[in-house]
């Protein structure tokens, strides 16, 4: 939980770091990765993060512009763009309306109450978790995992390789 806005943003500015990371790796050919028919795509999945960035926004009760698209876009630079100023204009609400004063306050989040700043941290929480299925997926559809937690075995093997 959260009991300071800066900490909270520090952590968000990560998180989008890293969810842009990973939907700039999507391209128009691998929107439809899925594990299997019928499971969450690599499109899907990066749709979800934007639709959920916005819906924080309205659980806080922070102006949040919702995505300028209804529907999951269809190619990949459209749906980072889309992430992206979704992504931005819930920081930008947060920090213009929510202070350390109201992390305590509490909001009706899927059935239950709980205070304002652990809502934020089981956004940055849920989007880590889809994060880590676009990487799986990235890596399925043949595309170069970028390494947002640290060296993938391709940099680890690049970095062999010059030391050679």
């Amino acid at each position: 939980m959260y009991r300071r806005i800066n900490d909270f943003r520090l952590d968000w500015l990560a998180s989008v770091n890293k969810a842009e990371q990973v939907i700039d790796t999507i391209t128009d050919e691998t929107m439809d990765q899925a594990m299997e028919a019928g499971h969450n795509t690599l499109g899907s999945l990066a749709w979800h993060l934007t639709q959920s960035a916005f819906g924080i926004g309205r659980m806080l009760e922070v102006p949040v512009k919702p995505p300028a698209a209804e529907e999951q876009p269809k190619t990949a630079e459209e749906l980072l763009a889309h992430y992206h100023n979704t992504a931005e204009s819930l920081e930008l609400g947060i920090l213009q309306h929510v202070k350390d004063d109201m992390l305590e306050d509490r909001v009706h989040f899927a059935g239950e109450e709980m205070a304002k700043g652990q809502l934020l941290r089981m956004i940055i929480d849920h989007q880590t978790h889809h994060i880590g299925q676009m990487t799986v997926l990235l890596r399925q559809a043949g595309l170069k995992v970028p390494g947002i937690m640290g060296p993938t075995k391709e940099d680890i093997e690049a970095k062999r390789a010059q030391s050679h």
